[in-house]
């Protein structure tokens, strides 16, 4: 079985791609129209909307989702160097009870709740890892450098 964080990390290098495709794209088509305008007309107002074209494809939000995570990851980490950290994490787990003695007794399995101080890791942490290392990953592959 595969992981959730590796599709995770699959999709989102997938989708970063397409996006920096898409964005190469249409650049490609702003360059076509800035030549096409220039070729028409060759005065100042097609240099002005020619130089005013920008495209910054979707940079905002990659570097949301990595400010995001980083916050999530070094803000824990420092929460344990700080002793801020002593959140009690309950923990759960089966145990089988006998009650009564040798063959006449019955078995009944409960759950046993125990304490642990830390910091939680949820698969959301995980997930938004793999997504945001997935977005660089999928850029750095449609990159013309």
């Amino acid at each position: 079985m595969i992981p959730t964080s590796v599709i995770t990390f699959a999709v989102t290098t997938a989708i970063s791609a397409y996006f920096k495709y898409m964005n190469a794209r249409s650049e490609a088509r702003e360059k076509q129209h800035s030549r096409l305008i220039d070729i028409a007309t060759h005065n100042e107002n097609s240099q002005k909307a020619r130089n005013s074209i920008t495209n910054r494809s979707f940079q905002w939000t990659k570097r949301f989702l990595a400010v995001s995570a980083w916050s999530v990851y070094w803000g824990a980490k420092v929460a344990l160097l700080l002793g801020l950290a002593a959140l009690p994490i309950v923990h759960g787990e089966p145990v089988e009870i006998h009650h009564g003695f040798w063959i006449f007794g019955w078995t009944e399995t409960v759950f046993q709740f125990t304490e642990v101080p830390g910091v939680p890791f949820t698969s959301f942490d995980y997930h938004m890892l793999s997504a945001i290392v997935g977005s660089y990953f999928g850029s750095s592959i449609m990159s013309k450098d």
